[in-house]
């Protein structure tokens, strides 16, 4: 199975169906305490189904995956400064003081090794370097956490875990633009 097959059938399953039967019976009673009680259990359900579908694909096909859903998150996080092809032309990128980093060449300039762990913590904790005026790069860790708190209604350790799970998609796909 390719990654696109992957997200296709992601996007076209159905997590949110109740089986039939005795347990069917159990989810209706389950459904009537309404929406807030089963949306977080039916996000979580959601988020272990998709994960044992990535981890049951190999772990060929997971990397696969987590590039393909980085790309997806920079495409909608980061492309705007640092550009579509990760080379620091984005949209926005003449607006700054300092020019948003080529990020197709951090290996390069890491002495060939593709920086990982360093790479992670920009992106989770930001960094010190100016944009412009009092503006930094925005620290897209608490960002992830906060979305999945709010959008999702998750606990704050499932949070935790999605928001790594995204910023390591993202670490994934940039490490596979590499020059």
């Amino acid at each position: 199975m390719s990654s696109s097959d992957f997200v296709k059938t992601l996007k076209k399953s159905s997590f949110g169906h109740f089986p039939a039967g005795r347990e069917a019976r159990g989810n209706r009673q389950a459904r009537r305490g309404g929406i807030a009680k089963r949306g977080s259990s039916m996000l979580f359900t959601r988020a272990l189904a998709a994960a044992a579908v990535v981890f049951s694909a190999g772990a060929a096909q997971a990397e696969d995956s987590a590039v393909v859903l980085g790309k997806s998150t920079y495409n909608a996080r980061c492309a705007l400064c640092h550009g579509a092809d990760g080379k620091g032309g984005g949209e926005i990128a003449e607006l700054f003081a300092v020019r948003p980093s080529d990020l197709s060449t951090l290996a390069e300039r890491a002495d060939g090794k593709f920086p990982f762990s360093t790479v992670y913590d920009i992106i989770v904790n930001g960094m010190e370097q100016r944009g412009h005026g009092d503006s930094t790069m925005p620290i897209w860790g608490d960002y992830f956490m906060a979305d999945a708190l709010m959008d999702r209604g998750v606990s704050q350790s499932d949070a935790l875990y999605m928001a790594s799970g995204r910023i390591l998609s993202v670490v994934y796909y940039l490490e596979s633009i590499q020059q």
